[in-house]
């Protein structure tokens, strides 16, 4: 079987969209199932392997222009050239004139949350965001109703908002669950007092937030803490966050590894208030540790049955701070009983799905 893979879009500097090129890659590489790969990318970020072909188109990723003619036009010459059985889109749009039978992994959620948040052209900071929002993603969900595609969700909520919405049916929306596969030896006993936020400099990652909490704590006189972020200090300056506490370290971009080890002594904030899933969730779960998350449907769907997060509203400054200090003022041990009861079992991962196994 031929199964062609697109996914122009995600580089190592796209956080949670390259997290996911990234764990497909890998569930499929080396195997000798008789199957062949054809992964379409924009950089020489992947390699090559005896059941992998890579395809770097790097003018996808640098013009939307071409990467929607791609969409609508041309991108249908090189795809049936190859002839596969599959074609899978791994950025939230469908390629029209395929022949084979087609799937989209849908993990855009910002146009879906308009309602409840609707970013400004006005703003400096909130303009690409609200391009992607208001223009983009009314410019998704017209080719996702138009093609014939199978769409695949992370979550219940967004199959919903999909159904809802009639973009799709609902027997053509698949429900899949993110996997993460961590090695036994980042698991959680004894935290620091610390804090982490793996998360990308963007304005609903909420940031701020992240900083005036750490600032509230500091002028209450405490002091003896961690906050680390996995962004630059430069970055912060980027989304208008000045005047930084020493308490909070800005670790820049890092390897997953690190980010595992963070979760082993860190409690984990997640402060994001528009998510599809929330990788660092079940990553902080699969781990073991203290999770204190916003309050959005994903979120809940991501942590239902882990007794050890506690939920707060979102961009509810006062709550965190609260949650926070009260942390800091007791324990810091977590229960290994408690986290082997509530991690969960292993989902069926997106090649299984594709390939019918």
């Amino acid at each position: 079987m031929k199964i062609v893979v697109n996914d122009v879009v995600a580089t190592p500097a796209d956080g949670g969209a390259y997290s996911i090129l990234q764990d497909f890659y890998h569930s499929v590489e080396n195997k000798n199932d008789g199957n062949e790969w054809y992964f379409i990318v924009s950089g020489p970020f992947l390699a090559s392997k005896p059941n992998i072909h890579i395809i770097k188109k790097p003018e996808l990723k640098t013009s939307k222009i071409k990467r929607l003619s791609f969409e609508l036009f041309t991108g249908r010459r090189l795809i049936n050239k190859i002839n596969p059985d599959i074609y899978f889109s791994l950025q939230n749009t469908p390629t029209f004139g395929i022949k084979a039978k087609q799937f989209v992994y849908l993990h855009q959620p910002l146009n879906f949350v308009l309602s409840q948040h609707k970013f400004r052209f006005t703003v400096a900071h909130e303009r690409r965001l609200a391009i992607y929002q208001r223009v983009f993603g009314r410019v998704i969900n017209a080719m996702l109703k138009k093609s014939p595609a199978q769409v695949i969700v992370q979550t219940q909520w967004l199959k919903k908002e999909l159904v809802q919405r009639k973009i799709k049916v609902s027997q053509n929306i698949t429900v899949i669950t993110p996997d993460v596969e961590i090695p036994a030896i980042y698991r959680v006993d004894q935290l620091d007092r610390a804090f982490c936020y793996p998360a990308s400099p963007i304005a609903y990652k909420n940031h701020k937030m992240i900083v005036e909490v750490v600032r509230r704590l500091v002028e209450a006189g405490i002091t003896d803490f961690k906050f680390y972020l996995t962004i630059s200090e430069k970055e912060l300056m980027d989304l208008g966050i000045n005047n930084v506490p020493s308490q909070v370290i800005c670790l820049g971009r890092i390897e997953r590894n690190r980010v595992y080890s963070l979760l082993t002594k860190s409690a984990l904030v997640f402060a994001s208030s528009i998510e599809t899933f929330g990788l660092p969730l079940l990553e902080a779960r699969t781990i073991g540790t203290k999770i204190f998350s916003t309050n959005i449907p994903p979120a809940k769907e991501a942590l239902d049955g882990y007794r050890n997060v506690v939920f707060f509203k979102p961009n509810d400054v006062d709550q965190l701070q609260q949650l926070m200090s009260q942390w800091l003022a007791g324990s810091q041990k977590i229960s290994v009983d408690t986290v082997k009861k509530t991690n969960p079992s292993r989902n069926q991962n997106l090649a299984e799905f594709l390939i019918g196994g």
